[in-house]
């Protein structure tokens, strides 16, 4: 009897896990192999009354666009190429359709959350900003919405975090050094919208600003989804089960 109801515990609890078992992450943006990787121009100019410009849509690998868009060696630390964004104020932008590639709206929907590395190069200007502007997700049952970076974490990689309010942001003064940080937004609580709407597009854009100095260029890396999917109730549920079993057998037993 004692052996079944161990087992009884032991099936119920990796039931339990198992149903919220991580999976692999899966990097939606690298840029070391210098391809778009499904990455467009999405440029949103003051001159353009910041909608997006007629290059909006196409490659960041395309000739047209080859003057805002460039792979570096080294930038963010710790990764042989980045991304180099060379766009003076506000409104440069990079845009992907999560939906438009399916393994990563396989990936999008199987797990909850979405990271990115944002850095700037070291810079003698002793004044200005460089930041990443807005964080955008648009999907049909979601509609178009800003994401606050106060719903979002950050972690340095090197130089010192100056965010504002959450806002990935870089304040520049006397001999300023390479700065880069990872972002991390748990999208869980708006998955379930996403994926009502059908997901006939989900659209992941990020917008990019910087003013008052010479610096005009900022690092993107490792766009990556991650953390499994988050357990539903029954799984949770039969988890505590497992649990309130398991302690009522220690009871018996003393």
């Amino acid at each position: 009897m004692k052996t079944y109801i161990r087992s009884l515990i032991v099936c119920g609890s990796m039931l339990a896990l198992g149903s919220s078992a991580s999976h692999a992450q899966v990097v939606i943006g690298s840029w070391q192999n210098s391809t778009d990787e499904g990455w467009v121009s999405y440029n949103t100019p003051a001159s353009n009354n910041y909608q997006p410009d007629a290059n909006a849509g196409k490659s960041i690998t395309d000739p047209a666009v080859s003057s805002e868009y460039s792979f570096v060696a080294a930038g963010v630390p710790g990764f042989a190429q980045s991304l180099d964004i060379n766009y003076a104020g506000y409104g440069g932008g990079i845009q992907l359709n999560i939906a438009g590639i399916p393994s990563d709206l396989t990936a999008f929907n199987n797990n909850h959350l979405l990271s990115f590395t944002f850095g700037v190069p070291a810079s003698s200007d002793t004044s200005g900003y460089s930041q990443i502007y807005n964080l955008n997700i648009n999907a049909p049952g979601y509609g178009y919405n800003n994401i606050p970076w106060s719903s979002t974490t950050a972690v340095d990689l090197a130089g010192s975090n100056n965010n504002q309010s959450g806002d990935p942001n870089y304040y520049w003064g006397p001999a300023g050094s390479v700065r880069a940080q990872t972002v991390t937004f748990d999208y869980s609580s708006i998955l379930p919208a996403i994926q009502a709407g059908g997901e006939s597009y989900v659209n992941l854009t990020l917008t990019f600003n910087n003013a008052g100095g010479d610096l005009s260029q900022m690092y993107m890396n490792n766009v990556v989804l991650s953390g499994g999917p988050v357990p539903e109730p029954a799984s949770m549920a039969l988890l505590g089960l497992g649990a309130l079993v398991g302690t009522f057998v220690i009871r018996r037993r003393k």
